[in-house]
């Protein structure tokens, strides 16, 4: 996971794009027996490219806005820990954070809703074309019900490094 997070942008979204192409495609003989190869082909080509290039910009952009604390290892372990090493830059650890909490607090009622209309279309699905889409309905409330208990247990931890932030702040520099 660490390599994805520091490859460059446009490697990023090849590698992006090639992770969705092989799960779409493996994907389409569950969806859609009945496809032709070449039909296949193109469309998970099309599908993964735009995958690919719309992410890799999300990330370019969160990156760009985040600054350079972003692809710091403490910055990571600090987000999953919720534990501020003592040597920081809390300027740039506080922006980074902002807009990870900005991001996140977008994401946790955005997330369930598109899981939610996911799980709609997926039920809509199965019972007109296969039976195979109840996999996919199963996987979006796995999904949803993932990101509901993720984006809570992040924005917690958040919040927790950001009061750690102004608790330095807030002390007495030692001379």
């Amino acid at each position: 996971m660490q390599r994805m997070r520091n490859l460059p942008e446009p490697a990023l979204m090849v590698a992006l794009a090639v992770l969705c192409a092989v799960f779409t495609f493996l994907a389409s003989f569950l969806t859609r027996p009945d496809a032709v190869l070449a039909e296949r082909l193109i469309s998970t080509t099309v599908g993964a490219v735009v995958f690919g290039v719309g992410f890799g910009l999300v990330i370019s952009w969160m990156r760009k806005r985040g600054g350079g604390a972003v692809l710091d290892r403490s910055f990571q372990r600090a987000l999953r820990t919720g534990e501020v090493p003592p040597d920081v830059d809390r300027t740039a650890w506080r922006q980074a954070l902002e807009l990870h909490q900005k991001v996140h607090r977008w994401l946790a009622w955005v997330g369930p809703v598109v899981a939610a209309l996911a799980v709609g279309l997926g039920i809509w699905l199965a019972q007109a074309d296969s039976p195979a889409w109840w996999i996919a309905v199963a996987l979006y409330a796995a999904f949803m019900i993932i990101t509901v208990v993720a984006m809570r247990r992040a924005l917690l931890r958040m919040t927790a490094v950001l009061a750690e932030l102004d608790r330095r702040d807030t002390q007495p520099v030692a001379r």
